[in-house]
């Protein structure tokens, strides 16, 4: 049996992947990979299963939302916001993956792909970090009683799946609105059970870890 928190792999060969687990008769488990702690593939697979689910949103890169959190309830810089990441642990000496979106890029080809029967490449993604933000912009934002998110979202139209990620303004009447800090967000629009949101989640290394070993115990459950 398999169980890995590597996303490379599953963003490039996911099909072949699942493909040889098969053939061998072994199972391939990697709930770490797509948002540590929080249950995205598990809710997807499990819960929703028998269910079209024709969109996924998702705040999968607990670094940003961080530092989005921050930017907005302070008023501070990005670059003052991400220091005060790295200080705490969360996010990298270098954070390009996470700040620049392609993260959060892997996590929802990776969610698309297991969720959504589609074969998604990471180039199919438009990718748009957060960078580039106006720190005033965020706070006011915050202000008005809406907020600024990076969002990984797959989206069924037509039949295709396309998928993007960036800085997005959502209200109240969003299900995501709310999660901040270092918490992550799912949230799935199905055809037959409607809207389905799981928030939370420890981040970091214990988060993959326990994603990890509960993967295990499922395994030998099964």
């Amino acid at each position: 049996h398999i169980v890995s928190a590597n996303k490379g792999p599953l963003v490039l060969r996911m099909q072949e992947l699942k493909q040889a687990a098969r053939a061998a008769g072994v199972s391939i488990k990697y709930s770490g990979a797509t948002a540590a702690a929080l249950p995205t593939t598990d809710v997807g697979l499990t819960c929703l299963a028998g269910a079209d689910i024709l969109k996924i949103e998702g705040i999968v890169t607990g670094t940003t939302n961080l530092i989005l959190t921050r930017m907005a309830e302070q008023g501070i810089p990005y670059k003052e916001a991400l220091k005060e990441a790295q200080k705490m642990g969360m996010a990298e000496t270098d954070p390009t993956l996470d700040v620049e979106g392609w993260d959060t890029a892997n996590k929802t080809v990776i969610l698309a792909n297991s969720l959504m029967d589609c074969n998604l490449k990471l180039s199919d993604v438009t990718v748009k970090g957060i960078t580039n933000l106006d720190p005033a912009y965020v706070k006011k934002t915050k202000e008005n009683g809406k907020e600024i998110k990076l969002l990984g979202v797959a989206e069924k139209i037509n039949g295709n799946v396309r998928a993007y990620v960036r800085s997005t303004m959502i209200d109240s009447t969003h299900p995501l609105f709310g999660v901040n800090g270092t918490d992550k967000g799912i949230t799935y629009t199905t055809d037959t059970m409607g809207i389905i949101t799981v928030t939370g989640g420890r981040a970091g290394p214990v988060g993959t870890a326990a994603a990890m070993l509960k993967d295990l115990i499922n395994i030998y459950r099964e």
